[in-house]
């Protein structure tokens, strides 16, 4: 969502400045400040080039800002940037205010004037990544690189004579279709990579789709959870749920890369699992009791009587054997602990205090899970990915818990082909406050950092979790690693963040494109129609055969 979306108006980084240090006047709005509020969605990416080409902060474009950012953004020659000048400072004084720029960039039809709206439009490029001629080439010569390889007549025999073998091993290899799209995960906290991911979906993914087409009419795609959780799965507490089982789809359905991590400083949310065995919740429940036994002024063990209250057991709800389940990941089992049956959390569409008894449950849980699991929660142990526990899901992040099964427990070998790293760290991060200060969204110090508290305090503890967190990333892995200062934010305004998020971009894209390019190698076979379609139906069959299973089995 744009921001005129969310407020209705976008303000840049100077206006704000200034208004925090001149203050209100109470007079009539100038006109600028009329045409910001008036902003919608089309003239966003126009407004957002103004506060980049506006260096200074001054309300206007001065001869020299408008050739050191434009120069810096894409090839202009010296007359074309005199020319733009004349075309936008309509009074000659050498200063083009927003009134002039927007009367200029939403009228004029001069080429040179077309060229700088195309920047607005291309994410700082004068061209979208598969026009611009470095990446045009590698459309135009790579799939030259791609060959049919010969089919399998041992393979196409079985499909044909229905003869796929017995037992779980036969059946999964025959779902595990061959795959014709790279789908990968992009994974972080989301408040604080907002504007990367709004990057990468805008400039790279277009291009990895028109390049993937173009290799045997493969496809590309990027899966994206900001928008992917309905109202009612976040009611009933399912979205780490629902991340997990889009990453399992990723990496069970991508033939290359199916998952990107972008590590920055904030850790993010960290719920207890919603589903708890009946084995280890009882356990849990016993510890609790102890625990207030010896302590019982503690608050927070009183609270935890809510346990019993929001957990009811559901006999029906248990895992599928291992051998009955379509195709499953020793990452997808890491977590899982006993089948079941399961403790499952209730919804909390109708409560009105939710987060003040989430925190309470929070708390206790952790509590009783150190000290059930002392060696299963330590230290040593957490950061060891062979030694992941059911437990640990009571003390690590989302974002984490991903990072673990989409890179941590795959092999070393295949993480190589199936994973990527950016890092970015912002400097005066720590430093920064938002007290005293009603800021914007996406300038706020604590959708970039964990804060805790009323008085928005470091989290201390979820910092360490992160520390941890990317300490055990794999070196060959990280693909890029930027470094930028405090905007506040990720300021579009800035030319450093700008060339930060293009260079991202440029070396995320390569790694993606090559990563397809292999795929294409592996996967293009010399079609038969025949022996895809039987393949078709063997597939429809086992699945139905497999639903037919857990229908029984849930009737027994």
């Amino acid at each position: 969502m744009l921001p005129s979306e969310q407020t209705g108006r976008v303000e840049t980084d100077c206006q704000y400045q200034q208004q925090q240090t001149q203050g209100h006047t109470g007079g009539q709005p100038s006109a600028a400040e009329e045409s910001f509020s008036r902003t919608t969605a089309t003239d966003y990416h126009l407004h957002r080039l103004f506060k980049l080409l506006d260096q200074n902060c001054d309300g206007g474009i001065s001869k020299e800002e408008l050739t050191t950012v434009l120069t810096s953004l894409a090839e202009w020659q010296e007359s074309e940037l005199e020319k733009l000048m004349r075309c936008l400072d309509a009074n000659s004084d050498g200063k083009v205010t927003l009134d002039e720029y927007m009367a200029a960039v939403l009228s004029s039809s001069d080429v040179v004037v077309g060229k700088l709206v195309s920047l607005s439009k291309n994410n700082w490029h004068d061209k979208p990544r598969a026009e611009r001629t470095e990446w045009k080439d590698l459309l135009k010569n790579d799939p030259g690189e791609v060959k049919l390889k010969k089919r399998n007549p041992t393979t196409d025999k079985a499909i044909l004579f229905g003869a796929v073998g017995d037992g779980a091993d036969a059946r999964t290899e025959l779902l595990r279709r061959q795959p014709r799209a790279l789908r990968l995960l992009l994974s972080s906290t989301f408040t604080d990579t907002n504007e990367e991911r709004n990057y990468l979906l805008a400039d790279v993914l277009p291009y990895l789709q028109e390049y993937a087409r173009r290799l045997g009419g493969l496809e590309a795609q990027i899966v994206e959870m900001r928008w992917g959780i309905r109202e009612q799965a976040s009611d009933n507490h399912e979205t780490s749920e629902i991340c997990m089982n889009e990453l399992e789809r990723c990496l069970q359905e991508s033939f290359g890369m199916a998952y990107v991590f972008i590590a920055a400083q904030k850790y993010g949310f960290r719920p207890f699992p919603n589903k708890i065995p009946r084995e280890y919740f009882e356990q849990l429940l016993q510890v609790l009791k102890s625990q207030e036994d010896r302590q019982p002024h503690d608050k927070e063990l009183r609270d935890m009587t809510q346990l019993q209250e929001w957990f009811q057991l559901d006999q029906n709800e248990v895992a599928p054997e291992q051998e009955h389940a379509p195709v499953e990941t020793g990452a997808s089992a890491a977590f899982r602990g006993p089948r079941g049956p399961y403790y499952v959390l209730k919804s909390k569409a109708k409560c009105d205090d939710w987060r003040e008894k989430f925190e309470a449950m929070q708390k206790a849980l952790r509590k009783a899970a150190f000290e059930l699991w002392p060696q299963e929660t330590s230290e040593q142990a957490m950061k060891d990915p062979s030694k992941r526990h059911f437990a640990q899901r009571f003390l690590i992040s989302v974002t984490e818990e991903e990072f673990t099964r989409g890179l941590l427990l795959l092999s070393e070998e295949n993480r190589k082909k199936r994973a990527l790293v950016i890092k970015r760290h912002i400097k005066g991060l720590e430093e920064a406050t938002d007290k005293g200060e009603e800021k914007p969204e996406g300038q706020r110090k604590g959708e970039f950092i964990d804060l805790i508290g009323k008085e928005a305090n470091l989290d201390t503890e979820a910092q360490k979790r992160l520390k941890a967190q990317i300490g055990m990333t794999p070196e060959d892995l990280v693909v890029f690693e930027g470094v930028i200062d405090w905007g506040p934010g990720i300021n579009l305004g800035s030319l450093d963040h700008v060339t930060y998020l293009k260079k991202m971009a440029d070396a995320l894209c390569i790694k993606l494109k090559d990563s397809i390019l292999e795929g294409a190698k592996e996967v293009s076979v010399e079609p038969d129609t025949v022996v895809e379609e039987a393949a078709r139906h063997l597939r429809l069959s086992i699945h139905v055969n497999y639903l037919g299973f857990v229908f029984c089995h849930f009737l027994a």
